[in-house]
Parts: C-alpha cells; structure tokens; sequence
C-alpha cells in the first residue's frame, strides 16, 4: 500500500498494467525502433558513402566529415533513431501498459512549463559562464569556426529536433524506468542508482569515452543520470531535468565542439585539447549550484524521502 506521503509521481507507477513481461517486450520494441528501424536512413546514407570511397574515423564513428557527409544532414538523421524510439516509448506506454504519457513526465496535473524553461535558463548560464571563463583563460585553445551557411541550419536543427533526443533518454530512463524499478523494490533510492548506472552505461561506446577512457568519461554520464534522477525525487516529475538535458545538448551543438565529441556539428568554436578530469570538475559543481538554486526556487526541504519507501 502507498503510504501519505509518497509523490504522486511513483504513485502513477502502479496505474495501469505492470506485468514484468510488458517491460522486458517495450524495450525489446524501443531498442529495435531505434537501433534497427531508426538507424536504417543513416546506415544507407553511410554505406553510400563509403561505396564512393569514404572511410569511418575509426576513432569517432560520428564524424560526418570524414564520410563526406553534410553535418547537419548527419545530425538530423542521428536524432531520428532516437524521434523512432520516443514514438515506439510513447506507444507501449498508452497501448501496452494503459497508461497516460503524462503519468510518466510528472506527478502533476499538467506538465510544468515553466519549471522546464526555468531550467533550461538556469542551466544554459551556467555552461554560458563555464564556457566563456574557458575561453578567457584559454583563448588559443578555441578555434573560429563560423560558417554560416551551414551553422544556421545547424541551428535550427538543434533547437527544434535535439530535444527529442534528450526527451526520449530522460522518459526512457527518468520516466519509464525510474517508475518500473520502484514497482520491482518499493523504493526510490534503489531505481536512482539503477538507472544512473545503466544511463552510464548505454553511453559507454561514445567516443568521448573510447578518447579519454572509461574511468573518467563514464562516471560523468552515471553523475549526470544521478542529477537528473535525484531531481525527479526532489520535485515530483521529469520537467527539470527535461529542461537541463535539452539545453546541455543543444548549447553543446551550437556553441562548441571538438573532435571526439558525438555531436559533430559546426558549431561556433571548435575547441582543440579537452581535459576531462577539469569538464568533471566542473560537471560536479554546476550540477551542485543547479540543485543549490532550484532548491531554493521550488522549496525542496524533504531531502530525506530519496530514502523513503513507497
């Protein structure tokens, strides 16, 4: 039985049907959507090109440059798989486990808006700040690299199409999965660390991880995950981190790149030496004065109920 005090947001986790076999078969679907179905106009498009004599850089698959294929063509079509998944999710959500999409986004009435575009302002100037003291510090280390006939569309792209990239992680993980792991142990603490490590984990065969190694590019992802998974505790639904993981992604697409990052675009600067354990550093302590904020903005004072039972 739930007890009073139990979010709203793992008590929609108990409407509808939860067998075991309805997980395990959704994402058998969302992997086969995105992976197979999703991948089929990029894997043409790169198969084209490597039938005219392009190669894979075999140190970052995603460098469209390399393959002779426009940036921003390759970027669109690396944010279908995901737009094929998030409709797949969407799916067996209402067709397979009868539920409200809204069930697995927040615990209240309607989706908060204004809670996602106060993180994303929140977030987007803390990067903004990171970046530009970087750039400061380090002006040789940012390279020019304005183009503007392909960095407008890029634009575009990004701002229209990387949140469904970012929405279907955080439903996947923060919504979907978060909730299925506190029916399975009636907690919340547990479900966190799950699905961070897990969210971690499907980010291992990123080539920022294969560049700087495993050890610290991957207890940056599962750091992330934790945030955004501790967020959703703490405020009763999805809309924060919604926020925070859009903007990340896209600010990351227009503002700066560098050669092993998984979003080749063109952005702005194209930043020549990343040093991880510093990019961790920093990850730690805008995550710290993120929570720190909304903290105070929406009155999060039951720290404790992470830990408590549902």
């Amino acid at each position: 039985m739930l007890n009073s005090f139990t979010p709203m947001f793992f008590s929609n986790a108990f409407t509808g049907k939860n067998e075991f076999w309805r997980y395990l078969f959704t994402i058998f679907i969302v992997a086969a959507a995105s992976q197979l179905i999703g991948a089929i106009p990029l894997m043409i498009v790169i198969s084209i090109k490597i039938m005219q004599g392009h190669t894979i850089n075999p140190s970052n698959p995603m460098d469209f440059e390399a393959l002779g294929i426009d940036p921003n063509l390759g970027l669109f079509l690396m944010i279908f798989t995901f737009i094929t998944g998030l409709a797949a999710l969407i799916l067996c959500i209402k067709h397979l486990h009868k539920k409200k999409i809204l069930s697995v986004l927040t615990g209240r009435k309607s989706f908060d808006w204004r809670r996602f575009f106060f993180a994303v302002f929140v977030w987007g100037c803390i990067m903004a700040v990171f970046t530009f003291g970087h750039s400061l510090l380090d002006p040789e280390n940012y390279q020019l690299n304005y183009q503007p006939q392909l960095f407008w569309p890029m634009v575009a792209i990004a701002v229209l199409f990387l949140p469904f990239q970012t929405s279907f992680e955080e439903i996947l993980f923060r919504g979907y999965l978060m909730q299925a792991f506190g029916i399975a142990t009636r907690t919340r603490w547990i479900p966190l660390i799950i699905t961070s490590v897990i969210f971690g984990a499907m980010h291992v065969t990123n080539p920022e991880v294969k560049e700087f190694g495993i050890g610290i590019a991957l207890p940056q992802y599962i750091y992330f995950g934790f945030i955004f998974g501790l967020l959703v505790i703490l405020d009763d639904g999805l809309e924060l981190c919604l926020g925070v993981h859009a903007i990340n992604n896209i600010f990351l697409s227009i503002f700066v790149t560098h050669k092993s990052s998984t979003l080749q675009t063109p952005a702005i600067f194209n930043v020549q030496e990343i040093t991880p354990t510093i990019d961790f550093l920093e990850l730690i302590l805008g995550g710290v004065i993120f929570l720190f904020i909304v903290s105070y903005k929406y009155n999060f004072q039951n720290w404790r109920k992470v830990f408590d039972r549902i």
